[in-house]
Order: C-alpha cells, then structure tokens, then sequence
C-alpha cells in the first residue's frame, strides 16, 4: 500500500501525518510543499520514501526514518528549511540526488555505514551543518553534493573515494582545511571554488588533471602543492586565489589554460612564477597577477596567447624563449612597470594590443615578425622604432598615442600604414624610410597620420635611425665655385631656397666656404617649386678595384694609406650598398678598366663609384652583382 496525498494549496494547514498499518511506501510527491507540516510519524512496515515526497514541507523541524527504509527518492526532503536533524537508516546504500538539499537549519546528520555513494546536491544549501562524516564505504560524491554548506568547517573524505563531483564543496566559505585522498584521478571543476576560509590544499599525486574553477575565488589560499602526476591545469582553476604568494608548475605539465585561459589570473599577491618546458600554449594564465615582477617562460612553449600578462602592472622582467612564434592580443597590455621585452627571431606574429599600455620605452623587433597586430604598441612610452623590413602593413593605431617617439624607421617592404598608425605622436619628427621618395609617395597612408607625415622624412635610410644617400632623387658631382649659383643638370636649371641659399651651415661636414673650388658630390631633395632643399657632402675616397666579385670589402695595399676622419682604411671596412650594386653603369666598365675611381662613401656601405681621369689605380674585373675587393 502506498500513501499519498497531492494537497495543491489546500492541504497547507496539514500540521502532523499518521499512517496506518500495512503502508509500505511513501510515493513521490506526497506530502510536497505541505508547508504546515510539523511532524511525521514513519512506521516500520515503510521501505521507500518516494522522489520529492516531504519537499517544501518548510515547518518540518524533525523526522525519525526507520531501518525498514531501504530507499529514499531524489529531493526526499528537500527545502525542508526548518528540519535540523534526520536519522538516516542503516539500510540505504545511496543518498540520492537533492535528498536534503536546502535543508538550511540542519545541524547535524548521520550517514550510514553502509552508504556508497552521496548524490548531486545531498546536501547542498545545507549551511547550518558545520560537521558531517562520510563512512569509508563511500567512493563517489555527486556534484554539488556540499555546495554552499556555508558553516561546514571541516570534512574527512575517505581513501576509497574515486571520484569527487563538480561543486562538490562550492561556495563553503567557512571551510579550512580538507584532504583530497590518493585515489581521486581529477579534481573536476568549481569542486572548491569560492571556499574562502581555505588556506592550503595538498593536490595528491593521483591526480592527473585540476578542471575549470577547481579552486577559483579562494582567496585565503596561500599554499598549493602540485605533484608531477598532474599534466593539465584548465581555465581559471586557481584564478583570483588573492593570497597565493608562490606557485610551483611541474614539468608534467603540458597544458595550462588551454581554451579561456586565466588559469591564475587575478592571484593579486603571486609574485613571481616559471612556465616549464613541457607546456606549448598560454593563454590569459597571469592576467591581473599585479603584484607579479618576473616571469620566466621555459623554451618549448610556442605561443603566448591572448591577455596572458595583461594587467601585471609591476612586472619588470619576462624572459621569452627563442621557440615563440606567436604573442597574442593583450598579451602584455597595462603592464605600466615593463620597460623592454627581448623578442627572440623566432617570433612572426605580433597581436592586437599585445603591448599596448605598457611601459616599453624601448624594443627591438626582430625580421622574422611578419604581422604587427592594430594597436599593439599604443599608448607605450617608445621613444624610437625600427620596423623590420619583413613587414608590409603597419595596421591601425599600431603606434598611436606613443607620446614620447621621435623617430621612427620604416622599410621600403612597407606599402600600407594603417588609420591612427602614429596618431597623437606629438614628438615625432623625424622618419627615416629606407626606400627613395617615389616610392615613400607611393605607400598608402591612412587618414590621422599628421605627425607622421608632417615628419621630415630622410630617403634611402640604411635602416637603423641614420641618413643615407638618396639616389632616387637627384645627385650633384663637381666643382662649387659660388654659393648661390644655380645648378644646371641635364639642361634643367635648379635654384636652391632661401633658407639654404641663406644657411651655408646647414651644410653637413663642412662650411660653404670649403667646398668653394673644391669637387663635391651633393645629394639634394626638390621642393614643390623644383628648388634644391637639402643637400649632402659625402667624401670622395681614390682607389681601385682589383676584383668586383670577391667578398664585400675593399682592399687596396698598393695605394698610399687612405684615412677618414683620422682613421685608416682598412680591409673589410666597407661594404657595397644594395643600391650601388644594382645601379652602377655597367656600360662604361670597358672604359674604366684599368682607370683610377673615386668611391663615395657613408658610414660603412659605399653608395656611388665615379670615374676619375687621373690615374693611380686600376679595375681589373667588375661584375656588378658581386662586391669591391
């Protein structure tokens, strides 16, 4: 016989129940949201206790089950809010799910020995209980089977315990110690999360991987112990744990965050940590980490994945292996204490706002970067960049707001230079563009790039900051014998402006004066109106050429010794510019074998070879593809 009542409101001034003789079972539902209910009377001829049977009964301060009780339903007495204590019979084998679930003034349960496993929610909500001992029998704990159990203060979980549902102890804010025994393979997600009293855990060496949220928000934790058993930490698994000083990884680990990162992002007092060699791939792992000063990145991870370090405002020192070849948006974004990160030439990929807001000051970037991410050094306190040659597009507000760059060098591999690129560089001034004018016009420059093209632009830069030759535009070989001539170049008169024509110290090297009656060779820019606007001396240097296609150096012992400023040219001190090699007239070479030249040089590259008709030298070969020797 099976008694049941379904009460749908009326029966809600139902204060005390008996049953009669020869009830078996209590059906599902029976006594549900019977809120008046005080006591019940179970006889012993009761074997089950249905699904939800007593749930919601909120005045229910009491109920004695007895050993007859073989089976007890899902959610049995769940939101039982005023029950404080329950005498389980020793004949169950299993809590069910929800059992005593919101069960919020329950003090104090007995679990029977015989029990083996305790279902999801047991007792979740159950935040009067502050002790409760689960028999060795037991090897699972259902999700959520303590969560939010708010007074529970400590609790033994047996050896034979395999396996330890998702929130599990979620939300048990007043626990502080816990031991996770030897046979638990995984500690599944949000298992301790938000238990804010717990100040240490001992991860067994059992356990292969930590899930998603497993210890999130403990933030009284100070300690964690990982065993090498471990081979994966996943998202968030330690985040915003704001007492973790320290944190040991062991080389097991292969995978740290692999999907939404942030495995310890937020861990406020972490200050320093080590990526281990075994990892590939970090993603959002020390995100907010503002207390942390230095990273070490063990050489095998490969990528440094988006928000990484993002918010690590005191870290002042990363060290990046040479086998990353990618670092992600945000990677570094606000860390407001670094001042320069070495970026190994493995890299090829730099992200979106991979170092915005950062305290850069200086960086090198390395050719191998193909790809420099939309705002990815912005707002840093760069006060120079040099763009490798590897890269073609500078994309949006790549450098905006870097109110402290003054200069900046842009190779002629360069053919877009995206909106807000170099807006708001108020100091910039000087660009120099490895390319020649023709093709610097040719580039297309987004709008918002006023600093950028209002910069006095240098033409054919050899790519590190300074000058060189510029043969694109136009070049001037001879005698000076006034300053304010003008000059006649393929029949085409050109004057210089007044602020040259004006300003003889403008001249580099040497005065105006100097160069009166003297050959020079000047290098000279037109404006608008087809005016000389800059000019250039280089240093005319005699030799010969004794072989053109040897090694990239000149040696010349037969002449008398050359010096440049005081110091002696030697063998191997100078190298043929790219230009020089593809531009020298190759038709005149059969005239000028066995003539003297004169090489022009700048810094250590020579940039233009004349004939000179006084000989003290001679070219016995030249191949144009090859170099002086």
């Amino acid at each position: 016989m099976e008694a049941s009542i379904h009460p749908n409101g009326e029966w809600t001034a139902i204060k005390t129940v008996e049953f009669e003789d020869g009830v078996t079972s209590i059906g599902n539902d029976a006594f549900t949201q019977c809120y008046g209910l005080r006591s019940v009377t179970i006889p012993s001829s009761i074997t089950t206790i249905g699904r939800r049977a007593f749930s919601d009964c909120s005045s229910l301060t009491s109920i004695n089950i007895p050993n007859s009780v073989t089976s007890i339903g899902d959610g049995a007495f769940g939101n039982c809010s005023s029950l404080t204590s329950v005498n389980t019979p020793n004949g169950i084998t299993s809590i069910g799910s929800g059992v005593f679930g919101g069960c919020s003034s329950l003090t104090n349960i007995n679990i029977p020995n015989g029990v083996t496993s305790i279902g999801s929610g047991a007792f979740s909500g159950c935040s009067s209980l502050t002790n409760i001992n689960i028999p060795s029998g037991v090897t699972g704990i259902g999700s959520g089977a303590f969560q939010s159990c708010t007074g529970l203060t400590n609790i033994n979980i047996p050896n034979g315990v395999t396996s330890i549902g998702s929130s599990a102890f979620n939300g048990c804010n007043s626990l502080v110690s816990i031991n996770i025994p030897n046979s638990v393979p995984t500690i599944e997600y949000s298992t301790f999360q938000n238990c804010t009293s717990l100040t240490s855990i001992n991860v067994p060496n059992s356990v292969t991987s930590i899930e998603r949220w497993a210890f999130s928000g403990c933030t009284s934790l100070t300690s964690v112990t990982i065993p090498d058993s471990v081979t994966t930490i996943k998202d968030s698994a330690f985040e915003d744990c704001t007492s973790l000083t320290s944190i040991n990884i062991p080389n097991s680990v292969t995978s740290i965050g692999h999907y939404l990162g942030g495995a310890f992002a937020g861990c406020t007092s972490l200050t320093s940590a080590t990526i281990p060699d075994s990892v590939t791939s970090i993603r959002d792992v020390f995100a907010g980490c503002t207390n942390l000063t230095s990273v070490t990145i063990q050489k095998g991870v490969t990528s440094i994945k988006d928000g990484c370090f993002s918010d690590c405002t005191r870290l002042t020192s990363v060290t990046i292996p040479d086998s990353v070849t990618v670092i992600g948006g945000s990677a570094f974004w606000r860390c407001t204490n670094l001042t320069s990160v070495t970026i190994p030439s493995s890299v090829t990929t730099i992200g979106d706002s991979a170092f915005s807001s950062s305290g850069l000051t200086s960086i090198i970037i390395p050719n191998s970067v193909t790809t420099i991410g939309e705002d990815a050094f912005s707002s840093t306190d760069l006060t120079n960049i040099i763009i490798p040659n590897s890269i073609t597009n500078i994309s949006d507000s790549a450098f905006c707001a870097c109110a402290s760059l003054s200069s900046v060098t842009i190779p002629n591999s360069v053919t877009t230079i995206g909106t807000n690129a170099f807006s708001a560089c108020t100091k910039l001034t000087d660009v120099y563009y490895t390319g020649n004018k023709s093709q610097w016009k040719a580039i297309e420059i987004g709008v918002y790039n006023d600093y950028l093209t209002s910069a006095t632009i240098h033409y054919n830069s050899s790519g590190s900051g300074t000058d060189t030759p510029d043969f694109a535009d136009y070049a001037y070989f001879g005698k000076m014998d006034s300053w304010n001539r003008s000059v006649v170049i393929d029949g085409v008169e050109y004057s210089f402006t007044e602020e040259f024509k004006n300003s003889p110290a403008n001249l580099p090297y040497l005065s105006a004066g100097n160069y009166l009656d003297n050959y020079v060779y000047a290098l000279f820019n037109l404006n608008e109106a087809s005016q000389i606007s800059s000019l250039q001396y280089i240093t005319g240097i005699p030799c010969k050429l004794e072989d053109w296609n040897s090694s990239d150096s000149i040696v010349d012992t037969s002449l008398e010794p050359i010096f440049i400023g005081g110091t002696k040219l030697k063998p191997g001190d100078y190298r043929v510019s790219e230009i020089t090699k593809g531009s020298f007239p190759t038709d005149q070479i059969a005239d000028w074998i066995g003539d003297d030249i004169r090489v022009y040089t700048s810094g250590e590259e020579i940039f233009k070879l004349i004939h000179i008709e006084h000989k003290t030298g001679v070219i016995t070969s030249f191949d144009p593809n090859g170099s002086p020797r």
